[in-house]
């Protein structure tokens, strides 16, 4: 999960992420098995949004639809994807790798997801460099 403090005001508008049509975007899938696809926005409503895969022969909508607040797959079903901006994927991805390492030197924190988000990724840099 990215942390709200660690993304660049760029583009909030209020407590949700603006999307544009044409926005080039990275689907996420929770599930292991699935890979990373790359995506452009193609319709945008007041609540959902829609995507195109990039390797999509004949420019073919996903079926599936996307909150704007969350940029999350609205489903009923299982696990969902999250949408991210490179820049988000970045950061997510050092957060996680932050969290390991200090897993790795003993450090865990709870798995209180209100607390892991709250953690900026200075916070755990500053962490890492007290206790390696």
């Amino acid at each position: 999960m990215v942390g709200r403090r660690d993304l660049p005001r760029l583009r909030r508008k209020g407590n949700d992420m603006t999307v544009k049509v044409g926005d080039e975007l990275i689907l996420v899938p929770t599930g292991r098995y699935r890979a990373q696809r790359r995506v452009k926005v193609s319709r945008v409503g007041r609540k959902f949004f829609y995507v195109i895969p990039d390797d999509s022969p004949g420019n073919n909508e996903l079926r599936e639809r996307f909150l704007i607040a969350t940029k999350r797959e609205d489903s009923q079903h299982g696990t969902s994807v999250t949408l991210y901006t490179r820049e988000e994927l970045d950061i997510r991805n050092r957060r996680q790798e932050l969290f390991r390492q200090l897993m790795l030197l003993g450090v865990e924190f709870s798995y209180s997801k209100s607390l892991r988000e709250k953690v900026t990724i200075d916070q755990l840099e500053k962490i890492l460099e007290v206790v390696s």
